[in-house]
């Protein structure tokens, strides 16, 4: 669990550093130095990729969540009688219905 808290907190600051940098040279900097809109931008994009690659750090990670995740995908598919299981067996049952009415005339 630790290192699961290591490498996500370790990812943030990767992502976020960079934004961080840009900004603080543009703030604390002379008035005679413009900080390129480029470079602002691209750090901006990579700050905010880690709405993926945060959670993906911590899935990754966290064997916890893997076995849960794990649990739910194999107890779905032993239910068999799921809402998808159903509205896939929703059309034969309409044809079986179909097929006695017209047996019954």
């Amino acid at each position: 669990m630790l290192i699961g808290i290591i490498i996500t907190v370790v990812g943030f600051v990767f992502t976020w550093t960079p934004y961080a940098v840009v900004f603080f040279m543009s703030a604390f900097s002379s008035s005679n130095y413009v900080t390129p809109p480029v470079a602002v931008y691209l750090c901006a994009c990579f700050a905010k990729t880690s709405v993926v690659w945060i959670p993906m750090l911590y899935i990754s990670t966290s064997t916890q969540f893997r076995f849960s995740l794990v649990d739910k995908h194999v107890s779905d598919k032993l239910a068999g009688n799921s809402i998808a299981g159903e509205v896939a067996n929703a059309p034969g049952t309409v044809r079986k219905i179909e097929k006695n009415s017209n047996t019954a005339q």
